[in-house]
């Protein structure tokens, strides 16, 4: 079997770690592999505005206030068309298996929808495309994210999709539990 804790890795873009009580609620999740493409989709309902919840997924420089794992994240570039040259590094663990992931992409914002498209030459996917939307619902904002990813490394057969959803599932609530407690006492933004 692939790599799956690549998909992880990218769908946890948006994870974290916090044990406080919140309104966090995710309504699904799915990830498959096929033919050797790692698809992750979930939607969550965070309990922060929308306004707010995009300033702190798009605030780049700062990805590690939202999850534990991120060892680098940082805007290389703004392009001339408004896109910007990202570069993020992973820590993540499934079972006993950890993998630093490294990730140049470029980041695109129209709107409420979020466009990540891995650069394969400098990161450890062949390919990656990932799309997230966050739209409001009552004062909250509601994440729909859907991610495709093919690893340039080896994903062990005991890592399964089920156990990738397991882990996803985990830290998609952790980070969602973090962009609560950020909006409840928010750092000091750019």
């Amino acid at each position: 079997m692939r790599d799956a804790s690549v998909l992880v890795l990218i769908a946890l873009t948006f994870l974290g770690g916090s044990t406080c009580a919140s309104a966090f609620e995710l309504r699904s999740l799915e990830v498959t592999d096929e033919a050797g493409i790692y698809k992750v989709r979930y939607v969550a309902r965070v309990n922060v505005p929308p306004v707010l919840a995009r300033r702190y997924l798009l605030d780049i420089d700062h990805f590690d206030r939202l999850s534990d794992r991120v060892r680098e994240s940082r805007v290389l570039a703004r392009l001339p068309d408004g896109r910007l040259r990202i570069r993020l590094v992973f820590e993540n663990c499934v079972l006993f298996l950890c993998k630093t992931t490294h990730r140049t992409a470029t980041l695109e914002v129209v709107k409420d929808l979020a466009i990540v498209r891995t650069e394969p030459a400098n990161s450890d996917f062949h390919y990656g495309h990932e799309r997230w939307e966050a739209r409001d619902e009552s004062g909250t904002t509601v994440i729909d994210y859907r991610g495709d990813f093919v690893p340039k490394f080896w994903i062990p057969p005991i890592i399964d999709t089920w156990l990738i959803a397991r882990y996803a599932k985990s830290e998609i609530t952790k980070t969602g539990h973090r962009l609560e407690e950020l909006a409840r006492t928010p750092p000091a933004l750019p």
